[in-house]
């Protein structure tokens, strides 16, 4: 063989080989479309179903919690409004710092401060 045949030929294998690869690229992007495509409609199930809100005891409690804290005349309306929806430790978290359920706080200690 000639030097200008064996570098048409070395050319002519390069370019099957790299064909044979996109071929085999393109059906496994094929194939992996297949399968999202599978897994979106699981996921579009599961998204109706989990967005369907029903109207349920929680989510009457979390209206009432809603309505009370944020429609009041005085802010210990308020507190009184929201305490039987509250732990303690949430109740206390709501109060602005350093105020308590009476008013502020006072320390014996002034260089607490």
């Amino acid at each position: 063989m000639e030097p200008t045949q064996k570098k048409n030929f070395l050319f002519l294998m390069i370019v099957f080989v790299v064909a044979a690869l996109v071929i085999m690229y393109v059906f496994s992007l094929q194939s992996q479309l297949q399968e999202v495509r599978a897994n979106q409609g699981n996921y579009e199930d599961q998204i109706k179903s989990l967005s369907s809100i029903q109207n349920t005891d929680p989510l009457e409690i979390n209206r009432e919690f809603l309505e009370s804290f944020f429609t009041y005349q005085t802010t210990a309306e308020r507190y009184k409004k929201i305490e039987p929806f509250m732990t303690n430790q949430g109740y206390k978290a709501t109060y602005p710092s350093g105020f308590g359920r009476i008013g502020p706080v006072i320390h014996d200690r002034p260089e607490a401060f």
